[in-house]
């Protein structure tokens, strides 16, 4: 509170006027008042136990600023990181829920198929192990009742047996059967009696009287089988046809005899379980340690003596194992192989590098900024590979990777796509793979013919427009793959197997004598496609099978541009008719070197 006083400096006199007013004033403060927070709370528990997390502490404000004080700061809360530590293995490897219960039968009347699942309850991180094994499982089921319901019924009494004694008191007995028995899956039969006994003949019998034995009267008919098909059960019964005196001796043996019946006899044709083919595994449900799933149906469920349904019905497998988006993805330039660098060769360790792993090792086939990729080639451990020298072949000729073989022999080898730092198994969505055979490229050794199987699912063979090299076969169908050899690669080459020809100086066109150079020899020549040595060398090509048709004879020869294969000045040209097969050859005028083409 602020005061402040007057005085009177002057008194009324006489007729003077009072004073007015007063003498002391009063009036509220305006001193500042600056806000006032509360300490931080504690820090609270970290909401991740491993392989970081968050906590969090706060404030409040417990006074508000009042006339121009410090105003309240702006965070009352705050975040930190925690629990850094890498999760242990139970925590980083994926894990499936327990089974669920069995699903109803997915068929109200005969065969059907129930099911259960499980679920991916944590997902791997940190490179763990993946989940393995089914997330669904089918089984069969029946459900016997179809149609209308047959209900139970009981038939009428039978006439009274004879009594048990003729005297002396003794039992009668009759009896009743279930006329109709209930259909599958109806309510079962009510319990009744199914005898009845009485008193009979109570009269005393006389002081003296005969012995006599008792004996049974024949067999009743069987009954119905209990069911008409898949096996049952029937029964007949018998009575005393002679009661036994007193005296005399009961009859041996049993009232009622039971047996099978209808056994093997089918309630309908039996059939064996068809299974659709599986579906197309589906796209991986991430770009890295994704699930991947194909499915199938029961098409015709299996019945009778036929073979029911085995086996699941969904399968899941894991898939991009860690690789890196641009090298799953088609359309990325990281995703081909460059084969350049061998980190390792020594092939089921058979060398020449022994003191490295039993493999053939490309170094950073496939590479991003973010990861790179070798290609490891092994042999099945049930094959027999033995290069002996051969084996120094082994590894990049070119832009091509070579492995040595000996002729007529045969192996198997895995072709696997490896992380270059962890060695870890990488998975691709799929791993094409072309193969070419190299040699020296000697007259008639592209008749010889090649096999090539897949253990694995296999594709066509393809080509481009732009590629060197053509390769034919086909793997659609089971079986090997047979292609006819082409030559590829000089193993004494290592430009990759070809040269660059300039076919831009045509000398000769009269190709199988058919111009526009009549009087030349029937071949197209060009000139000094390449330098050996310092001396120019021509090349030759000449029709070898077939009935050569020229489309237009004089576009025979230089026909100018290049491609990425060929950067010599031009390339050249043979003009034939639609429809045609002709067989060339091309070969070098020049008896010092034998060069093929």
């Amino acid at each position: 509170m602020q005061e402040r006083y007057r005085t009177i400096a002057v008194e009324p006199l006489k007729d003077g006027k009072p004073c007015v007013g007063n003498l002391k004033e009063i009036r509220a403060c305006m001193i500042a008042v600056d806000c006032v927070i509360s300490p931080w709370t504690p820090w609270d528990m970290c909401d991740k136990s491993c392989d970081g997390g968050q906590m969090q502490r706060q404030r409040q404000v417990e006074l508000n600023p009042k006339h121009g004080g410090k105003p309240c700061p702006e965070g009352l809360i705050e975040t930190a990181g925690c629990n850094r530590e890498p999760c242990s293995d139970e925590e980083v490897n994926c894990k499936v829920s327990i089974w669920t219960v069995w699903s109803s039968c997915s068929a109200t009347c005969g065969p059907g198929v129930k099911e259960r699942k499980r679920t991916i309850i944590n997902r791997l991180s940190h490179c763990g192990s993946g989940c393995v094994g089914n997330l669904t499982q089918a089984e069969p089921c029946y459900i016997e009742h179809c149609g209308g319901c047959d209900k139970c019924a009981w038939g009428q009494w039978r006439e009274w047996s004879d009594c048990d004694v003729h005297c002396g008191g003794g039992q009668r007995a009759r009896l009743r059967n279930i006329s109709m028995w209930p259909s599958p899956g109806c309510p079962p039969c009510e319990p009744m009696a199914k005898m009845e006994l009485e008193a009979c003949n109570v009269d005393p019998c006389p002081e003296t009287e005969l012995c006599v034995d008792g004996a049974w009267a024949n067999w009743n008919d069987w009954e119905a089988c209990s069911t008409s098909c898949e096996g049952g059960m029937r029964w007949r019964m018998r009575h005393v046809a002679r009661q036994a005196t007193s005296c005399g001796a009961e009859p041996v043996g049993d009232s009622r005899e039971e047996e099978e019946c209808n056994q093997g006899v089918p309630c309908k044709a039996s059939q064996d379980c068809e299974l659709s083919p599986w579906s197309m595994w589906s796209s991986c449900s991430a770009s890295c340690h994704g699930v991947k799933k194909r499915v199938r149906t029961v098409e015709t469920h299996g019945y009778g003596a036929g073979k029911y349904c085995e086996g699941i019905l969904e399968e899941a497998f894991p898939c991009a194992l860690g690789i890196s988006t641009s090298l799953v993805n088609w359309d990325s330039p990281h995703l081909y192989l460059n084969l350049n660098n061998v980190g390792a060769n020594n092939l089921n360790g058979k060398g020449p590098d022994f003191q490295s792993e039993p493999a053939l090792r490309f170094k950073n086939a496939a590479a991003d900024n973010a990861q790179s990729v070798d290609l490891k080639i092994t042999v099945d451990e049930e094959s027999n590979y033995f290069p002996l020298k051969g084996a120094e072949l082994n590894g990049a000729q070119g832009k091509l990777g070579n492995i040595f073989l000996e002729r007529d022999s045969e192996v198997v080898l895995h072709f696997e796509l490896v992380d270059s730092v962890t060695s870890d198994l990488m998975a691709p969505e799929d791993l094409v793979i072309k193969f070419f055979d190299s040699d020296d490229g000697v007259e008639g050794s592209d008749m010889e013919t090649y096999e090539i199987s897949a253990i694995t699912d296999c594709e066509e063979f393809y080509t481009s427009a732009d590629t060197v090299y053509k390769v034919h076969g086909t793997c659609a169908e089971e079986g090997p793959t047979e292609f006819e050899k082409p030559f590829i690669a000089d193993p004494g080459c290592d430009s990759g197997g070809y040269e660059v020809l300039d076919l831009g100086r045509v000398i000769n066109n009269n190709l199988m004598g058919k111009g526009p150079n009549p009087i030349g020899a029937p071949d197209l020549r060009f000139e000094n496609v390449l330098q050996i040595d310092g001396q120019g060398v021509d090349m030759v090509v000449e029709v070898v099978t077939g009935e050569y048709e020229p489309g237009d004879a004089s576009a025979n020869g230089a026909f100018g541009g290049r491609t990425s294969y060929n950067k010599a000045a031009a390339m050249g040209a043979i003009s034939m008719v639609p429809g045609t097969a002709t067989k060339f050859k091309a070969q070098t005028d020049d008896t010092r070197d034998s060069i093929s083409l």
